[in-house]
């Protein structure tokens, strides 16, 4: 993926990679089920305390010979970016994590995980000058550079053909705010490896765990689980963690064949955050779930649902400073309808939500916002199709805003459907305000041959906002090679 989006003052945009997930290869008479590769943008995911949601410019390898396990990751997962008024300054940071244990990992493992990440601190002056105005100059003084490792022994117990399985993960980091601090010594710790972690002055260290059960029965689903995030756990390999929270939840689905296929999914969450203290308030917050699908043959299908959220702080330290008691609800429903003029397909739906917001504490934060959306689809002849869409969203509060989306696409099949290309726009528009956007997308993929595909898509997108000096525009190319097998 290449895109005018990707500059030296922001963190990589642009996208390569090739993506082995096993050496089968029939056509070329190569056979390794238990081997796979991902090499320049890898993306592996070991646990949630380790590695999970993040890109390495670098490599990830995966061995899986009988009941071995044996991954290996590594690169940069940070650019070094300079600062100014507008950006955000990071120095070069690297990554590397490993697992080893043994077992399938959707049936019975035991697995052994490891992640050091550190920053290269030369990569960025301790103090950068920039120009804010004539024979002014500002000064910015970076984050310091992190030091990180974390370790974690991660399992699962499966039962009943896999239809009854616990699983958890118990995990220990090491974070050290300053890399260049001065190094901690004392004898206790002294014969730790600091190939593995130096501490110094600045370290701090913390745990976190989960626990879960999961149980299936045909077409039945219920599901437990608890985590716990100290508040000076730190894993750079995460995406995003939640720190100095407990969360409990439970989760159910159901799902009916006769007379016709109906769902019910129903899920609940309860959290707690400040669990030591280090903030001036402890936020209780429960969150339900509740869908309903309802998908009969021949007729429109429909789905409903219903999801409130409720954060208070009953209780909290003396010398409360602030203070948190608010309801969210949102509602949705949504229906479809498939269904043939002559030999040719066709398909309309509609949408709508509602999402409410009543702040006790604070009555400016109240909220009211509403979607709607109407979307179809039309085949014309066997090689040309359309597809269009219209949508208002409303909001009602401290600012009233009216935002309107229409879109519009048609695609060209050819040779029994191997090659397809679409060309889509899109225009979103802000009533009252001069906030236009308009993105335009042409996709084109190939069926080479039998198991071999091409794609590739090219995007445009212009913005022009009244709070915008300039007007914005991207450019964005995405190409992918494919082997099936």
């Amino acid at each position: 993926m290449v895109s005018s989006f990707d500059v030296d003052f922001r963190q990589p945009f642009n996208r390569f990679k090739l993506a082995l997930p096993s050496l089968v290869m029939p056509d070329l008479e190569l056979n390794i089920p238990w081997f796979g590769i991902q090499i320049l943008d890898a993306r592996p995911s070991y646990t949630p305390f380790t590695v999970s949601g993040i890109n390495i410019r670098g490599g990830a390898l995966d061995f899986k010979p009988g009941p071995v396990r044996l991954s290996v990751a590594g690169g940069q997962v940070q650019r070094a970016v300079a600062g100014s008024d507008t950006t955000d300054v990071a120095y070069r940071r690297w990554l590397t994590a490993g697992r080893f244990g043994f077992g399938k990992e959707e049936q019975t493992h035991l697995y052994l995980h490891f992640l050091k990440a550190w920053d290269d601190s030369a990569s960025i002056h301790p103090y950068l000058g920039f120009i804010v105005g004539e024979d002014q100059i500002d000064t910015v003084e970076l984050a310091a550079p992190i030091e990180n490792s974390v370790v974690s022994l991660e399992g699962k117990l499966s039962y009943l053909d896999n239809k009854l399985s616990f699983e958890g993960e118990l995990a220990g980091s090491a974070y050290n705010r300053d890399s260049r601090a001065p190094i901690f010594k004392n004898e206790l710790i002294d014969w730790f490896p600091t190939a593995i972690f130096q501490p110094r002055i600045t370290t701090q260290v913390d745990w976190a765990a989960r626990l879960g059960s999961e149980f299936s029965l045909g077409s039945t689903q219920f599901g437990l689980e608890f985590e716990q995030v100290g508040w000076g756990f730190e894993s750079v390999g995460v995406s995003f963690l939640d720190q100095d929270t407990r969360t409990m939840s439970v989760n159910f689905s159901q799902m009916f064949s006769k007379p016709f296929p109906i769902s019910i999914d129903l899920t609940g969450e309860y959290s707690q955050d400040n669990l030591d203290g280090m903030k001036p308030v402890r936020t209780n917050t429960q969150t339900w779930t509740m869908n309903l699908g309802i998908y009969p043959e021949k007729f429109p299908t429909f789905n409903i649902g219903y999801a409130p959220c409720i954060r208070s702080a009953p209780e909290g330290p003396e010398g409360l400073t602030d203070e948190v008691d608010d309801i969210n609800q949102t509602m949705w429903a949504s229906s479809g309808y498939s269904f043939n003029i002559g030999e040719r397909a066709q398909n309309l739906g509609i949408s709508f939500s509602l999402n409410t917001t009543d702040d006790r504490v604070n009555s400016r934060n109240d909220l009211i916002s509403w979607n709607v959306g109407l979307n179809g689809g039309h085949e014309f002849i066997e090689m040309l199709s359309a597809q269009w869409s219209a949508g208002l969203n409303r909001t009602e509060g401290a600012d009233t805003s009216n935002q309107f989306d229409t879109g519009l696409g048609v695609t060209v099949s050819l040779w029994e459907n191997r090659w397809r290309t679409s060309l889509d726009g899109f225009f979103q528009t802000t009533a009252g305000s001069p906030e236009n956007r308009i993105t335009l997308r042409l996709n084109s993929g190939l069926a080479v041959f039998k198991s071999f595909a091409i794609d590739a898509t090219g995007q445009f997108i212009y913005y022009k906002a009244e709070s915008a000096d300039e007007d914005y525009t991207e450019f964005l190319i995405r190409s992918g090679v494919s082997y099936s097998w």
